[in-house]
């Protein structure tokens, strides 16, 4: 059922709660760009409490099982069963599965802790078997394959263990530990507790801007006790990481060594991905269902939104449907969506192996394509929804895609908005532009029909840092004037603000920001 509107798709896009375009300054270190926070919100949390018989040396085989529920959960259902025959899958399972993992293959109960290479062994071998050739394993130790002969009795090869592909990679940092996570790939961490033994934690995030040159925020799953919650429950570390000579991360008030990582990783070849229902089903009795498209940079975007609501709970549902956006020869790669009332997320979908973040505002909830993958290419679609507390209004939003990412070995000049976020002088470029669509808003009616467009962006190098310079016009389409302090061009990074100079019946302005 279309729903009218009192004005035109931009109604709501260019109040002060809008954001109108995206400006980011990078500098020589990592710039975090769009994706200013990044963290795996869903992962399991158990602890060494959770069974009577395990002790703090359980931590490899519980981290492993969190991961597996983890691609359990998206994806990949063979690698979590119900081990305890109550009928479902849960976290019940997931300490089941973390006690099979220690009493044999990761020889946990037998040796009073677990080695990097029986966590290796153990977990490629538990992969191949449910799911053989669909999987990379990614060690991050070079003195690893030293170890894998010296207590598995193999020689380490990428095909030793049939069934899944391990690749040896440098030794661990900063930019690899960012790199996975945002990959949608399973991270564990082996942390030094002593000179043979390891501690182990799963990669749960990447936090805010750097702290310093060499530091930054993370939070990792920890497998310790969390005594303030009821029950036995792990915890979310949140702490520091410093890449210096190595990677280290302060647990306890102590720099410790990051000496060991391993990524799991579906094998995604570039192009490929999983079809998904193209109509979605908006039910009749649908809150509001709006169909718009919008003409990028890179190609046309249908965004079909279906708002369903059940009791206090509503629904939106946005098919994102790429007509022929195509930039590097792939997709769609991120879809964003604002949450400028700063609504809790109650739910979040999206497509298989998409990552999701429910945050609040100003980001609010985005989706993005694991790294390698092409995303949504031209005449395909992908599903994606949030519930949020009801009833709200749905509303002209500006929503936000972006192509995928492409690496090259320095950035000298572009005029794409670029946003730099690997390390190690490898960056990795997007270019993100707006869409119409509609979302949670205060419904219209609070602006006058101001329409916005950006005219040119340009990525201006300064000395050690780049400028992204935005040129854009403000135009008044409506049939009423709109006042000074109705509009402002915002930057959602930078803190950028420029007002908006009053704007009569046909009038426009256009303006710089950096």
């Amino acid at each position: 059922m279309n729903r009218g509107r009192s004005s035109v798709w931009a109604t709501a896009l260019i109040c002060m709660l809008s954001v109108l375009v995206i400006a980011v300054v990078g500098t020589a270190q990592p710039d975090f760009g769009e994706f200013v926070r990044f963290e795996v919100s869903d992962l399991q949390l158990i602890s060494w409490e959770s069974r009577p018989d395990w002790d703090p040396a359980w931590t490899g085989p519980i981290e492993a099982a969190t991961i597996m529920a983890w691609f359990h959960d998206h994806g990949y259902p063979g690698l979590l069963l119900d081990l305890n025959g109550d009928g479902v899958v849960d976290e019940l399972d997931t300490i089941e599965l973390a006690d099979r993992f220690g009493r044999n293959p990761m020889k946990t109960e037998q040796r009073g802790f677990t080695s990097d290479a029986w966590l290796v062994h153990g977990l490629a071998s538990y992969v191949a078997e449910r799911y053989p050739g669909e999987f990379v394993l990614k060690l991050y130790d070079p003195g690893f394959p030293m170890e894998f002969a010296r207590e598995i009795g193999m020689e380490f090869a990428p095909d030793v263990i049939p069934g899944i592909e391990m690749i040896l990679e440098p030794e661990p940092n900063y930019a690899s530990y960012r790199l996975e996570l945002e990959s949608a790939e399973g991270v564990i961490l082996g942390i030094a507790q002593s000179d043979e033994v390891n501690e182990f934690f799963a990669g749960r995030s990447f936090l805010l801007d750097p702290i310093d040159e060499q530091t930054y925020g993370i939070d990792m799953v920890w497998a310790q006790e969390d005594f303030w919650t009821p029950g036995a429950q792990g915890q979310v570390l949140a702490t520091q990481a410093r890449q210096t000579d190595a990677l280290y991360v302060m647990i306890d008030g102590a720099w410790r060594l990051v000496e060991f990582m391993l990524a799991l990783s579906p094998r995604i070849e570039p192009g490929t991905g999983v079809p998904i229902q193209e109509q979605y089903p908006c039910p009749p009795d649908a809150v509001a269902y709006d169909v718009t498209t919008t003409n990028t940079p890179f190609g046309r975007v249908e965004i079909e939104e279906c708002v369903t609501r059940e009791g206090d709970i509503d629904t939106y549902t946005y098919t994102v449907r790429n007509i022929d956006f195509e930039r590097n020869g792939c997709g769609i790669c991120w879809f964003g969506i604002p949450n400028f009332l700063g609504l809790p997320t109650i739910d979040q979908t999206g497509p298989v192996c998409w990552f999701v973040n429910p945050y609040t505002f100003p980001v609010g909830w985005d989706w993005h394509a694991p790294i390698g993958d092409c995303g949504i290419l031209p005449g395909g679609s992908r599903v994606f929804s949030f519930s949020v507390p009801g009833p709200t209004t749905d509303t002209y939003l500006s929503g936000g895609v972006s192509d995928c990412p492409v690496t090259v070995q320095q950035v000298n000049h572009t005029e794409d908005a670029a946003i730099a976020i690997a390390g190690g002088g490898i960056r990795e470029l997007r270019m993100a532009v707006r869409v119409r669509t509609t979302g949670p808003g205060e419904g219209p009616g609070r602006c006058p029909d101001l329409v916005a467009e950006v005219l040119r962006v340009a990525c201006d190098p300064m000395l050690d840092q780049y400028a992204v310079v935005i040129t854009g016009r403000i135009a008044n389409i409506g049939t009423a004037p709109a006042g000074p302090s109705d509009a402002a061009v915002a930057a959602t990074y930078g803190g950028v603000t420029e007002p908006i100079p009053a704007l009569a019946q046909g009038d426009d302005h256009v303006f710089t920001t950096t």
